[in-house]
């Protein structure tokens, strides 16, 4: 069975709030497809994991 925490879902809101990023920049990433989503129906939905790994590999590493 999967892990109880990957199944947690945010809506477009939440998932701005999480992350610091707009609504407008989640939905353009969205569409393209450049970050991970679930659609349920029409609406959209982030796992908590996939976007803590996202968050993590479009990280820059601070300058020396």
């Amino acid at each position: 069975m999967s892990d109880p925490v990957s199944l947690l879902t945010l809506t477009l809101p939440q998932a701005s709030e999480a992350t610091g990023i707009s609504i407008r920049s989640l939905r353009t990433l969205v569409s393209t497809r450049r970050i991970p989503f679930v659609r349920v129906g029409r609406a959209i939905r982030f796992r908590e994991t996939d976007l803590t790994a996202w968050l993590a590999t479009n990280t820059e590493p601070a300058r020396s």
